[in-house]
């Protein structure tokens, strides 16, 4: 059973680039909600970390202004779900199910976001089409794939939502796709 959403998603400013950074803040709230609560410190934290792995990799400049390539987005979410878990002592699994496959077939990648969520995972998804934006699944209905978005997202029309290749309005570029796992864990300290 999904968990529930631990609050309302960390939002990006109007003028910068850097979803990437808050999808994965999002994402890591959610799925440590069942152990520990991601306050405004430890997720301004978060950020600063996330920010200066980003920007060892890419001009500062250019990844608010335009965002993150998806290569430097998942090393970055690697990066901080590493941060984490050192932190907190809780192993968290990072996995990209469909790493290298740009030709991952839409009903493949709804089963897996189906099992992901009814699993309590967190699901990190770069969107092509009419947007060019990396977001959190949070939810799947046989109309809606709902969303914890920084940029006020909510929902995506499944009927509306295709995978790179196709010319429907949202469209998923599913070898981006990752999925953060909490293993067992004991809380160890509070994150920093």
């Amino acid at each position: 059973m999904a968990s529930p959403l631990p609050r309302p998603p960390w939002r990006q400013g109007q003028l910068d680039g850097l979803c990437g950074l808050y999808a994965a803040i999002n994402a890591l709230a959610y799925m440590l909600a069942p152990v520990v609560t991601v306050d405004r410190r430890w997720a301004a934290r978060l950020f600063k970390q996330g920010l200066a792995h980003v920007a060892e990799h890419v001009p500062l400049t250019t990844a608010v202004r335009d965002g993150i390539d998806p290569e430097p987005w998942v090393a970055m979410v690697m990066h901080l779900a590493e941060h984490v878990a050192a932190k907190l002592d809780v192993p968290i699994i990072v996995t990209q199910p469909f790493a290298g496959n740009a030709k991952v077939g839409r009903d493949e990648w709804l089963d897996l976001a189906r099992t992901t969520l009814e699993a309590g995972d967190a699901l990190l998804l770069l969107l092509a089409g009419e947007h060019r934006h990396y977001t959190m699944a949070a939810r799947l209905t046989p109309r809606l794939l709902g969303l914890h978005d920084s940029s006020g997202l909510q929902h995506l029309q499944l009927s509306a939502t295709g995978m790179a290749s196709s010319k429907r309005r949202h469209r998923i570029q599913a070898e981006w796709t990752i999925v953060l796992t909490l293993g067992q864990h004991r809380v160890r300290e509070r994150p920093g």
